[in-house]
């Protein structure tokens, strides 16, 4: 599945620039990354509190759970970065 959202990523960004658009902005469901877009997940130390009634008081989740992982996300800033992507969310 990866590769064929991949496809149809880079599919799109074409489009946009092909199109004369004078921005583009990638919507998602997870941050690409937390503060920088190098960092390695396991470097990513920080936790957040799970909504209550998932697990026992205290649990917590780490943030990298959040995140796009390094190995795909390099791929995807390299795209953006060369189809001119203003913004992601």
């Amino acid at each position: 599945m990866y590769k064929d959202q991949l496809k149809w990523l880079e599919e799109r960004l074409i489009y946009g620039n092909e199109e004369g658009a004078s921005h583009i902005f990638i919507f998602g469901h997870y941050p690409w990354f937390l503060r920088k877009e190098t960092e390695k997940d396991e470097h990513v130390e920080s936790s957040s509190s799970a909504p209550h009634g998932w697990g026992p008081k205290g649990t917590a989740f780490p943030d990298s759970y959040f995140t796009i992982p390094l190995e795909y996300r390099k791929v995807a800033m390299k795209l953006f970065k060369k189809y001119h992507v203003t913004a992601c969310f």
